[in-house]
């Protein structure tokens, strides 16, 4: 197959991957203002619009001949196929995974409204009872299209697991968005494109949350997909690549708030780039005018324009008036003291001993193998792995030797979005640190012809790739014990005919438990009583947040 239709090829794939879940969002705000709830031809209608925009529109625009094209939807429904059965697999054992994302979903699956009814409560007073006070404002207020895809997986396909297979696509979406940027340096080495497609694409972030239903993992692929093609857009003037950026800030600010803070940033500042160089900047701006106008006034119509309805503040309850932020309750207090800056120092070059709100002064060490943090999606320490503290600042030492504007610029860019927040020691929280160093890499190995130090170049590479490897081994191999233990435990309460019975009164999780336990075919109850009853049992659940419940056997 010749390079030009082998990149086309791909190309498209990418397309479909990033009009999916564009158009399940379109269509189900639609079906939302039009008074219905969420219904099963969300994911048909959005697939089938996919296909045959790839295939009568995109495909032939990009100059792909038929066999192609039909080769390039083979090979997205055989992936989306692929994806679905793996996640099949993998419970998620998370907490806020569990606690309000899952619910978030089921909410949607069951019929709930966001646009009609603004909080949960107001649909079904239950639903909010068992999500818990704390959960159900996340659930009514928080920006949900992670949620809102997965839930219209949930209702097509009627497994709750399934949803997940979005963080693999968008994951998969990342590298070839890389890829296609990459390739068109016709002098930049194949191994070093290879390798930082990778790199992108596999953020320490995306890593952790792969199998959860956390959504940061998410909104580090649409940040990273939105500043290549921009940069795209700006060095080479693919229109195809502005319109793709268009569809993924759709998104990008729809995942959660901080999607929105950050999107606002990038695309301010490219636009302010193309003001001082006095480029063409009429299309840029009226395709992000445009797509904010989707963005905010349909998709993300509920929360942002309810939120500053009710609460005159779209990022209610993230952000409250004469409050501290919901951030502050994770930091301890000789841990709160310092600025953004140390606490960022802090917290990527430190050793692992526990979350900073349970620990006391974070010990200072330069590369800590010793421990592993990365047994949960929510690593706060060394979130982007033992090495990326060092390399984080070899990377910004780099940009000095950087002799292209745009990256440097690029650079600034984001270092500001990282900063903004006060939270940017937490990796989860800021995601897009894992790109300074990647950036000042690619902005060295084009410029220097110096092969020393294109050697060396070569060699943080190659530790960044030890880094994702460390951290998705430890990951994966915890991932699979939480999903192997959670699964013993099924098989066990199913063998032995066994009735589980919630705590209302318990800790966050119970609306995902109850959807776990009824997929498996067990009797799940959840009542109101405070302790076990003489014919009860009490035992430890299995990758919950609940810790206990009660089983009685009906043999």
């Amino acid at each position: 197959m010749r390079k030009l239709t082998s990149a086309t090829s791909l190309h498209l794939l990418e397309i479909q991957i990033l009009l999916l879940p564009l158009f399940i969002l379109l269509f189900a705000s639609a079906e939302f203002f039009l008074g219905y709830s969420l219904q099963n031809n969300v994911l048909w209608l959005s697939l089938l619009l996919t296909v045959l925009l790839s295939y009568h529109i995109i495909g032939k625009a990009q100059g792909a001949t038929s066999r192609e094209i039909k080769a390039t939807i083979a090979l997205f429904l055989i992936l989306l196929a692929v994806f679905y059965f793996i996640n099949l697999f993998f419970y998620d054992a998370s907490y806020d995974g569990q606690g309000y994302h899952q619910a978030s979903i089921i909410a949607l699956y069951k019929g709930w409204n966001p646009i009609q009814q603004w909080q949960i409560k107001d649909w079904n007073s239950l639903y909010s009872m068992l999500m818990g006070s704390k959960n159900q404002v996340f659930v009514s207020h928080y920006a949900r299209a992670s949620e809102l895809i997965a839930a219209s997986i949930f209702k097509a396909l009627g497994f709750l697991q399934a949803g997940k297979l979005e963080n693999l696509l968008y994951c998969l979406l990342t590298g070839l968005v890389a890829w296609r940027f990459l390739i068109k340096f016709v002098n930049f080495p194949k191994k070093a494109i290879i390798s930082l497609t990778v790199l992108l694409a596999a953020n320490p972030v995306i890593i952790c949350q792969l199998f959860t239903y956390y959504v940061d993992g998410a909104l580090a692929s649409f940040i990273t997909v939105l500043i290549i093609l921009l940069l795209d857009y700006l060095i080479f003037g693919s229109v195809i690549s502005l319109l793709e950026a268009g569809c993924a800030w759709i998104i990008l600010s729809n995942i959660k708030f901080t999607g929105l803070v950050y999107g606002v940033i990038i695309i301010a500042g490219f636009f302010l780039w193309l003001l001082i160089k006095r480029k063409k900047w009429q299309a840029y701006f009226s395709c992000f005018f445009i797509a904010t106008l989707i963005a905010i006034g349909f998709v993300g119509f509920q929360p942002y324009i309810t939120n500053t309805i009710v609460h005159n503040n779209p990022f209610y309850p993230a952000v409250k008036a004469h409050s501290k932020n919901i951030i502050s309750g994770a930091e301890n207090k000789q841990f709160s003291e310092h600025n953004r800056f140390v606490k960022f120092v802090d917290a990527n070059f430190s050793t692992q001993e526990k979350h900073a709100h349970n620990g006391s002064r974070i010990h200072f060490a330069l590369i800590p193998l010793s421990k592993t943090p990365y047994h949960f999606p929510d690593t706060r320490l060394l979130g982007f792995g033992p090495v990326f503290g060092l390399l984080f600042f070899v990377g910004l030492f780099l940009l000095l030797f950087c002799r292209s504007g745009l990256i440097l610029y690029t650079c600034a860019i984001i270092l500001i979005s990282i900063f903004i927040t006060p939270a940017a020691w937490w990796a989860r929280l800021a995601p897009q640190a894992w790109l300074i160093p990647l950036l000042s890499i690619f902005g060295v190995l084009m410029t220097i012809k110096n092969t020393k130090f294109k050697k060396f170049m070569y060699f943080l590479i190659i530790l960044l790739i030890l880094n994702i490897t460390f951290i998705f081994i430890v990951t994966m191999i915890n991932q699979f014990h939480y999903t192997l233990r959670i699964r013993y435990q099924l098989d066990k309460f199913q063998q032995e005919k066994t009735t589980v019975v919630l705590p209302v009164s318990a800790m966050s999780g119970k609306l995902a438990l109850f959807y776990r336990f009824k997929a498996k075919g067990i009797p799940v109850q959840i009542s109101e009583q405070q302790s076990c009853t003489a014919n009860q049992q009490r035992v430890k659940l299995r990758g919950s947040p609940i810790l206990h419940a009660c089983i009685e056997n009906l043999q």
